[in-house]
C-alpha cells in the first residue's frame, strides 16, 4: 500500500454527503431496472388497436433521471475531493473523456442525447461510486459500500418475480391463444402454415422466456446470473449469524438460477460458470491482488478472442449466435474506420450497420452486442476511455478479494443498526416508484405481487447489508465473480447498452471496485483532476435538463395526436362511445399534428415522422373514402417529410403512403405523383440499406410498370440476391409467392 500524502482526511459531513449521493445513484439505477424505458410511449403499435400508451417512463423522465444521476456523481466526488487518490481521479477523467462525443452528438439530435445520457450517467455513476468510496475512511466506506450494493442487488427480487410470472403464467396463456388462432396469426404476417418462417416463429413462440422489464431474455439473464452468484455468497456469509436472512437470499438465488436455465442463454450460463469458478478460486487460494486483476481482465479479453475466432471459422459450424456477433463487430469496425474521431453517435449504430454489415449478416440491429464495440463505433476513439475504465473497475473488483475479508462489524455499531434500515427504505422507495408508470395498466393481482415483491426486496436489502458487514470471504469472492460475469457477458450481449440494464450493471461493477482496500497516493493534483472531471459532468447534465423541457413538450403533442385514433380503440373495447368522425379523418388529423407543428427536434425524430406517415397511409388507403384532393395532400406531406428526414425508416413509411394512394386511386389520377414519391422512397431505402428487399422490389415494380424491362430485371435480381443473403435467418426471407413473382421479373 502506497503512502498517502498531501491532503487531509475528508470531514464526517463530506463523507455523509458522498454516501448519500451514492445511495441516490444506486436507488435510481435499481428503480430503472424495474420499469420499461421505450423511446416512444405511443405508436409502438397502432393506437386504434391498442388505445393505451406504453407502460413505461417517457424519454423526458429518463433524461431527468440521467441528469440527476450526473449531478449526484459530481456531488459525491466533489464532497470527497480531499481524499480522492490517483486511481479515483483517473476513473473520473476516463468517464468524462468518453462523455465528450455524447455531448457533441447530443446537441440538437434527441435520439443521440437520450441514448448517450443513459450510457454517460451509468458510466459516470459507476466511476463516482468507486472513486468516492476509495476516498472514504475504511469503516465509513465499508458501511456505504454495503448499503449501495444491497440496494442494487435487492432489485433482483422483482426481476425474479416478474420472470417467474412470465414463464409460468403469461407464456402458457400466450401459447394457448396462438394455438386457438394459429391460422389468423400466421396469415396476418403473410406466412403459410408449414413454411420456414411459420415454423421458426412457432418454435420461438413456444420457448418460454423471462425478460422482466428488459425486453430481451439474454439481457435479463445477465442480471439473473449475477443475482444467482452474489446472493449465494451472501447466503453463505449469513448462514450462521442470520439463518433466516440466509434462507431469504438462497430462495431468491435459486429462483434466479432456475430462470437462467429456462432462458437457456448460452452466454449467460457460460459467464455464470466462469464467474463461479473465479469466485471459488479466489476464496480458496487467496491469490495475490495483481494476479487476481490480471486474470479477471484476461477472462473478459478471452470473450473478445472467442468472437473473433468464431468470425474466422465462418459458417462451417452450425452455431450462429457467436457468428452473428462477429458480424456485428465487423460492422462496428467499419463504422469506426469511417468515423474515427467521435463515431456515428449513440443512436447511430442501427442506421450505420445497414450499410456496414457483412453480406451474410441477416440481422438489422441497434447494437454491436459488445460494450467495447458499441462504444468505439458510437463514440469513436474517445470511446476507448470507457473501455479502459471498465477494465480498471473489473480489475479493482477482482483485487478486492486478495486482501481477504475485513474484521466483522459489531452488531452494536451504527453501521449494523442503521445500514439495513437505510438500504431497506431506499430499496422500497425505488421499487414502489417503479410501479407508478405501470399502475394504470395493472390489475389487482399484478399490483399485489408488485407491492409484495417490493416489500420482499426491502427485507433482502437489509439481509445483504449484514452479509457485507460480517466479514465473509464468500461474500467478497462471490461479488468479484458476479462482476466478472457481468463484464464477460457484456461483451456478447447488450447488457451495457439496454435501458435499465446499463445503469444497474455499471453501478454494481463500480461498487464492487470500491471494495478494493489498496490506495494510491493522494495529492493536490489528484484532487484537482477529479474535481474538474466531476464539474465537467454538469455540462451534459444541463443539456439533459434542457432536453427534458423539449421532450416533455413533444410528448404532449404526440399524446394529443394519438387521442383521436385511440378513441376508436377505446370504443372497440367498449370503454367509450364510438366517435362521430371517421377513423380515416382521425388518422389524417393525427398525421397533421405530428408533421405540421412548432419547431421541436423531438417531434422531428425519424420514428415519430415514420409513425405519422404510417397514419397518413392508413388515412388514404382503399376503403377510406379519401378523395383526390386528400390523396394529393397526403403525397405532398410525405414528400416534405422524406426530404427533411431521408432515413431508412422514414423512407419505408413514405413508400407506404405512395402505395396507399396508388391502391386507392387505381393509379390513374395521380399516377406520376405517387410514382415519383415511391421511386424516391425506394431509392432512399436501397441507399441506406443496400440489401433492402422491399426497396429493390419496389424499384422493380416501378420499372416494370413504366415499361423499362432492363431496369425491372436488374432491380428484381438485386431483390432476389438480397433475399438470398438472409438465408441464415428464415424469418427474414420473403414469402414463396413474392419470391416467385420477382423471379419472373428477373427472368431474361
Amino acid at each position: 500500500m502506497n503512502a498517502e500524502v498531501g491532503t487531509s482526511e475528508p470531514s464526517r459531513g463530506s463523507v455523509a454527503v458522498a454516501a448519500a449521493a451514492c445511495v441516490g445513484i444506486a436507488a435510481i439505477m435499481a428503480g430503472r431496472a424495474l420499469v420499461a424505458q421505450p423511446p416512444d410511449l405511443w405508436f409502438d403499435v397502432d393506437p386504434a388497436s391498442d388505445p393505451f400508451p406504453f407502460a413505461g417512463i417517457a424519454p423526458s423522465t429518463g433524461l431527468f433521471l440521467d441528469s440527476l444521476t450526473l449531478v449526484l456523481a459530481a456531488l459525491a466526488v466533489l464532497a470527497m475531493r480531499r481524499g480522492i487518490d490517483r486511481v479515483g481521479a483517473a476513473l473520473m477523467v476516463l468517464a468524462a473523456v468518453g462523455g465528450i462525443p455524447v455531448v457533441l452528438h447530443g446537441f440538437g439530435v434527441p435520439d443521440h442525447l437520450w441514448r448517450g445520457l443513459q450510457w454517460l450517467s451509468a458510466i459516470a455513476g459507476a466511476a463516482a461510486i468507486a472513486a468516492s468510496m476509495r476516498a472514504m475512511p475504511a469503516q465509513r466506506s465499508r458501511a456505504a459500500r454495503a448499503v449501495v450494493a444491497a440496494i442494487l442487488l435487492a432489485a433482483a427480487v422483482p426481476i425474479v418475480a416478474r420472470g417467474i410470472i412470465q414463464v409460468w403464467v403469461e407464456h402458457p396463456q400466450m401459447v394457448a391463444e396462438f394455438r386457438e388462432h394459429k391460422q389468423e396469426i400466421l396469415a396476418a404476417r403473410g406466412w403459410v402454415e408449414g413454411s420456414p418462417q411459420a415454423l421458426t416463429y412457432e418454435r420461438r413462440l413456444l420457448q418460454p422466456e423471462a425478460t422482466a422489464w428488459f425486453g430481451l431474455s439474454n439481457v435479463a439473464s445477465s442480471a439473473l446470473a449475477a443475482c444467482t452468484l452474489v446472493l449465494t455468497g451472501g447466503a453463505l456469509a449469513l448462514r450462521r449469524s442470520r439463518p433466516a436472512g440466509a434462507a431469504l437470499l438462497a430462495m431468491v438465488a435459486v429462483g434466479a438460477a432456475l430462470l437462467v436455465a429456462v432462458n437457456g442463454s448460452k452466454g449467460a450460463i457460460a459467464a455464470l460458470v466462469a464467474g463461479a469458478l473465479f469466485a471459488l478460486w479466489s476464496a480458496r487460494r487467496s491469490p495475490g491482488a495483481r494476479l487476481m486483476g490480471r486474470v479477471a481482465v484476461a477472462c473478459v479479453a478471452l470473450v473478445l478472442v472467442a468472437v473473433a475466432l468464431r468470425g474466422v471459422v465462418g459458417e462451417r459450424l452450425g452455431e450462429r449466435s457467436l457468428l452473428f456477433r462477429s458480424h456485428y463487430v465487423q460492422g462496428a469496425t467499419h463504422m469506426l474506420t469511417a468515423h474515427p474521431l467521435i463515431g456515428v453517435g449513440p443512436a447511430g449504430f442501427s442506421e450505420g450497420y445497414l450499410a456496414a454489415r457483412p453480406d451474410r449478416s441477416p440481422e438489422e440491429v441497434q447494437s454491436a452486442h459488445a460494450a467495447w464495440a458499441d462504444w468505439l463505433a458510437s463514440l469513436g476513439l474517445l470511446g476507448a476511455a470507457w473501455i479502459a475504465l471498465l477494465s480498471s473497475l473489473v480489475a479493482l473488483a477482482a483485487r478486492a478479494t486478495a486482501s481477504g475479508p475485513a474484521a466483522p462489524v459489531g452488531e452494536g455499531s451504527l453501521a449494523w443498526s442503521r445500514g439495513p434500515a437505510i438500504a431497506a427504505l431506499a430499496t422500497l422507495a425505488a421499487c414502489m416508484l417503479a410501479i407508478v408508470p405501470e399502475a394504470p395498466s395493472l390489475d389487482e393481482w399484478s399490483l399485489f405481487w408488485r407491492v409484495l415483491a417490493a416489500v420482499l426486496s426491502a427485507s433482502i436489502a437489509g439481509a445483504l447489508v449484514r452479509a457485507a458487514l460480517v466479514g465473509s470471504r464468500a461474500w467478497l469472492a462471490a461479488t468479484a465473480g458476479g462482476v466478472l460475469l457481468l463484464a464477460m457477458h457484456a461483451q456478447v450481449e447488450m447488457t451495457l447498452w439496454w435501458p435499465g440494464s446499463v445503469g444497474r450493471t455499471a453501478a454494481l461493477i463500480g461498487v464492487a471496485a470500491g471494495f478494493a482496500v489498496e490506495r494510491m497516493s493522494r495529492d493536490r493534483f489528484a484532487s484537482v483532476l477529479a474535481s474538474v472531471a466531476a464539474l465537467a459532468l454538469l455540462v451534459p447534465a444541463g443539456i439533459g435538463i434542457v432536453g427534458v423541457t423539449r421532450a416533455r413538450a413533444a410528448e404532449q403533442v404526440i399524446s394529443a395526436a394519438a387521442e383521436p385514433v385511440a378513441a376508436f380503440g377505446l370504443a372497440r373495447l367498449q370503454f367509450a362511445p364510438m366517435p362521430e368522425t371517421s377513423l380515416a379523418d382521425a388518422r389524417m388529423q393525427c398525421a397533421r399534428a405530428l408533421l405540421e407543428h412548432e419547431p421541436n427536434p423531438w417531434l422531428d425524430r425519424p420514428p415519430v415522422v415514420a409513425a405519422a406517415l404510417q397514419q397518413l397511409a392508413s388515412a388514404v388507403g382503399p376503403g377510406t373514402g379519401s378523395d383526390a384532393a386528400r390523396r394529393e395532400q397526403a403525397l405532398a406531406m410525405a414528400h416534405r417529410a422524406l426530404e427533411r428526414h431521408p432515413s431508412s425508416v422514414v423512407a419505408g413509411a413514405a413508400a407506404l403512403v405512395a402505395e396507399s394512394v396508388r391502391d386507392a386511386s387505381g393509379g390513374a389520377a395521380v399516377r406520376g405523383t405517387h410514382e415519383e414519391l415511391l421511386r424516391h422512397a425506394a431509392e432512399r431505402q436501397v441507399a441506406a440499406n443496400p440489401r433492402s428487399v422491399n426497396g429493390w422490389s419496389r424499384l422493380a415494380d416501378l420499372s416494370a410498370a413504366q415499361g423499362d424491362a432492363d431496369a425491372a430485371r436488374a432491380a428484381a435480381t438485386r431483390a432476389l440476391s438480397a433475399d438470398d443473403s438472409y438465408e441464415l435467418d428464415p424469418m427474414r426471407r420473403i414469402p414463396a409467392a413474392e419470391r416467385a413473382r420477382l423471379e419472373r421479373l428477373a427472368a431474361p
